[in-house]
């Protein structure tokens, strides 16, 4: 079973977007779209959905990635086969009006029906010869199996050679039985009416009939001119096929809809569109519900009709899809919480201050948090830092490259779609704060090609509250990991996070300039100059406004390895402080020890010794507070809060 950690209520999403709701009022098939960067949790939300349905409805699970490239016809085709292959408690769907439409429309150009001497009497025949032709059971079979073959292997997620054959082969049992059982022409099946019959009517009656498959096999045959028509007659015949089962058929009383299941939903946005399109035209709602996984961005934007993502957190599931009128939902998935950490750690079988050091490393990526419990829980009795778990093999069992390591595994993940030369560029953006000091960099180091690739990726992510969306943390920080190993040229470490401070720092900056300045600073190691400009604000602003910035600053990365004695570290970097340049306080030692102490412990690739590191933070807040221009007792809290969180630190 699938393990969610916090996101039961999308299971909750899904069941009430899938309940079945007789008569429901006109417009597109509802969808429900999970939004969220690498590793969020989309791709197991989707397993849990799936293994929900699994024994209670149609669905299909589809791969957006495997899907690019793919026409609606290939794609509606393969859907009906996975929705007869996974049909919940039914005994398969029935596709006649769209199997009648791939029948004519994968024959040879009807040529009577082409050019100037074109001879509907003559097209007409032909379209006749093809069904009846399809009576034959060795035929209709032959046909199912090349069109298993043409298509699954391309769209169906996971699908891959015996299991292909396996499922094609289950499919085309289940498509041939269910067909003759339904009245084929065969003598003792006479008197009741055919499935392709019915399929075939769909079309028009009579010759109007032959005459509108004449029209999609030689249109099909020019598929770029035509695409368009052919795909709005073949969405039309699936969505009527699917509403004649759940109207006429034994899924009436199913409870639920059926579900096409999406991962990577970027490569299918145009197929969702058009779904939708195609559904909001008809008399009322198709009984099939879309449920997408993406990452975010332009597609999850176009996905959802320009609709902001809700949190997942706050969304009350019974209420989601109670008003007819919300067809499209984007919900983001949480970063996972430190509780939710420490209960994977515990069922790892551990569970010590290593669940709150991955924790800050991953702000809760689940993907990569589920990577470092599993390697920590494998230390058997270490006390690893972060970089030791990241260096780890990613999976010892993977053919491919068994001794990746976990930290180059995750990039890979993030950046499946960056070529090499593509992820050296996002790897430059790295010193940035935000896409806006990225956008910054780009337009002055790349061609307007490449900076609109990397700011428009959708590895970018909304920033929490307001602002410009960030890089998640997790890749961020594996990111200035090799910008810190760049030796020479104008995209290394000091030239970046130089070029990204104002051109003159010091005093009259604005509130940006100012964060931007000692930010970029102190990644410079430039402590003294922080150090002095926080100790002169500290006699100028508000105790709580002071905190703020000083939090923003110090969150600054740091270029230098992990250290194992964080204590002994902030105090040699305190020492490059001369006292005498911080007039204004009476503790001015206090103040660069508190800088100092903050930026290590910031630094997700600090050790666990970290005990020291916080008490030592704690006495300096307690010091610095007697030069606060007010609301001391802020710094008091702080420094009581730091010595508690020593508490859950070695030594």
């Amino acid at each position: 079973m699938v393990r969610l950690y916090g996101r039961e209520n999308g299971l909750r999403l899904a069941g009430e977007l899938l309940r079945l709701r007789p008569g429901a009022p006109a417009g597109e098939p509802p969808a429900l779209i999970f939004t969220g960067s690498g590793g969020a949790g989309k791709t197991a939300l989707l397993d849990a959905v799936e293994e929900r349905l699994e024994e209670r409805a149609p669905h299909a699970r589809l791969d957006g990635i495997a899907l690019q490239g793919s026409s609606v016809p290939d794609i509606l085709a393969a859907l009906s086969l996975e929705l007869n292959r996974r049909s919940g408690r039914l005994d398969g769907l029935r596709f006649p009006r769209l199997l009648v439409g791939r029948m004519v429309m994968d024959e040879p150009l009807i040529r009577a029906a082409v050019g100037v001497a074109a001879d509907p009497g003559k097209a007409r025949p032909e379209v006749r010869r093809i069904l009846d032709g399809y009576r034959d059971p060795g035929a209709l079979e032959n046909f199912l199996s090349r069109l298993a073959g043409a298509v699954v292997p391309s769209v169906a997620a996971g699908a891959a050679g015996a299991m292909v054959d396996a499922a094609s082969a289950d499919v085309i049992s289940r498509v041939l039985s269910d067909l003759m059982s339904n009245g084929l022409r065969f003598p003792t099946f006479v008197r009741r009416r055919s499935e392709l019959e019915k399929g075939e009517s769909w079309y028009g009656a009579g010759t109007e009939g032959l005459d509108e498959l004449v029209k999609l096999n030689v249109r099909y045959h020019d598929y770029a001119k035509y695409q368009g028509w052919v795909d709005q007659l073949l969405l039309e015949a699936f969505l009527a096929d699917i509403e004649d089962e759940f109207t006429n058929g034994p899924a009436a009383d199913g409870g639920y809809k059926c579900a096409i299941l999406v991962d990577d939903a970027e490569g299918a946005a145009a197929f969702i569109r058009a779904l939708q399109s195609a559904g909001a035209a008809r008399a009322r709602t198709p009984p099939i519900g879309v449920i997408a996984a993406v990452r975010g961005g332009p597609a999850a934007r176009s996905l959802a009709g320009g609709a902001g993502s809700t949190s997942l957190t706050e969304i009350d599931a019974p209420a989601a899809f109670s008003d007819p009128a919300v067809r499209r939902l984007p919900v983001a998935l949480p970063d996972l919480t430190l509780k939710q950490t420490e209960e994977m750690a515990r069922e790892a079988g551990f569970y010590d201050h290593t669940a709150e050091m991955i924790h800050r490393f991953t702000a809760g990526n689940p993907h990569a948090t589920a990577r470092l419990v599993r390697a920590a829980a494998e230390c058997d009795g270490e006390r690893p830092d972060v970089g030791t778990l990241l260096a780890r093999p990613y999976d010892p069992a993977d053919d491919a490259d068994p001794g990746q390591p976990i930290g180059e595994r995750l990039v890979d993940d993030f950046l499946s779609a960056f070529s090499p030369r593509q992820r050296e560029h996002l790897i430059t953006t790295a010193a940035a704060r935000d896409q806006d000091e990225a956008q910054f960099i780009t337009a002055a180091l790349l061609s307007p090609d490449d900076a609109g690739f990397v700011l428009r990726s959708d590895v970018w992510q909304p920033a929490r509250g307001a602002g410009p969306e960030t890089l998640p943390a997790v890749l961020h920080g594996l990111l200035a990991r090799r910008l810190a190993e760049r030796v020479s040229g104008g995209t290394t470490w000091d030239a970046l996070h130089a070029r990204l401070r104002p051109a003159e720092p010091g005093h009259g900056l604005t509130a940006e300039e100012e964060i931007r300045d000692l930010y970029h600073a102190l990644a410079l190691g430039d402590l003294p100059h922080v150090t002095r400009r926080l100790a002169a604000l500290l006699t100028e602003m508000r105790g709580t406004a002071w905190l703020g910035l000083v939090a923003t600053v110090t969150a600054a990365p740091r270029r230098t390895p992990a250290v194992r004695d964080p204590s002994g570290e902030a105090e040699r970097l305190a020492r490059t402080v001369d006292a005498e340049d911080i007039p204004r306080l009476r503790n001015p030692r206090a103040m660069a020890v508190l800088v100092a102490g903050l930026w290590i412990a910031a630094d997700p690739f600090t050790g666990p010794a970290r005990r020291d590191l916080h008490i030592a933070i704690g006495a300096a807040y307690d010091l610095i507070a007697q030069d606060a221009r007010s609301e001391s007792a802020e710094l008091n809290d702080r420094a009581e809060a730091h010595r508690e969180i020593a508490k859950r630190w070695p030594r």
